[in-house]
């Protein structure tokens, strides 16, 4: 199975089919919710960061995760690829296992608020295009599956856990108080603070849902 092409489908089915552009641009500050370069002053000391609290990631990281997403999921529909992905160096280590792991993170956020039916899981499907049986077996034991936050979070490497929380965040609107609860489980679950968290939401012009 191409991992990686599900997440780009994921990714480009959360932007309505029309690729990844201003979710790209907004992370990169170019975007009309440009994100300020330090999150808002608190009015309380934020908590202290336990020792195992997940290291930081630099943005490029993630864009470049996106981007190879959204390109292995265009190269397999013949569709156009942003020449300037094409440069080796630009690449990165974007393998099943992670692109597994992120998948699974944004099917589970899109079940936070109890609506994931049929009629959106043949969207999902459908916005594959040619898919194997074992990426359509694999996808619907996804939807399936009970969402226990505690299971997945314990199973999410050590270093991952901001990519994680990102990709989860991109799957909802984050328009529901079950989506808000779903994320701040999760990241309890990933031992995220909230400056962390606020962070990545800022970075994506998200509510601020954390204090």
């Amino acid at each position: 199975m191409d991992m990686a092409e599900i997440l780009g489908a994921l990714l480009n089915k959360k932007k309505g089919g029309g690729g990844m552009g201003s979710m790209l641009e907004d992370l990169l500050g170019g975007g009309s919710k440009k994100a300020p370069s330090s999150p808002p002053r608190r009015e309380v000391a934020p908590p202290a960061q336990p020792q195992h609290a997940p290291r930081r990631r630099d943005d490029s990281g993630l864009e470049d995760l996106m981007r190879e997403a959204d390109a292995s999921y265009r190269r397999r529909r013949g569709m156009p690829v942003e020449p300037e992905w094409q440069r080796p160096e630009r690449r990165s280590e974007l393998d099943d296992d992670r692109a597994q792991l992120l998948v699974c993170a944004m099917v589970n956020a899109a079940k936070a608020d109890g609506q994931l039916d049929q009629a959106e899981q043949d969207a999902i499907l459908g916005q594959l295009g040619e898919v194997t049986q074992d990426e359509v077996d694999f996808l619907k034991k996804q939807f399936a599956a009970p969402l226990d936050v505690r299971e997945f979070t314990w199973n999410v490497p050590l270093g991952l856990e901001q990519e994680v929380y990102s990709f989860s965040l991109m799957a909802i609107g984050l328009d529901q108080q079950k989506e808000a609860n779903y994320l701040k489980e999760l990241a309890h679950g990933l031992r995220m603070g909230p400056e962390d968290c606020n962070q990545i939401h800022a970075r994506f012009g998200a509510p601020q849902i954390f204090r």
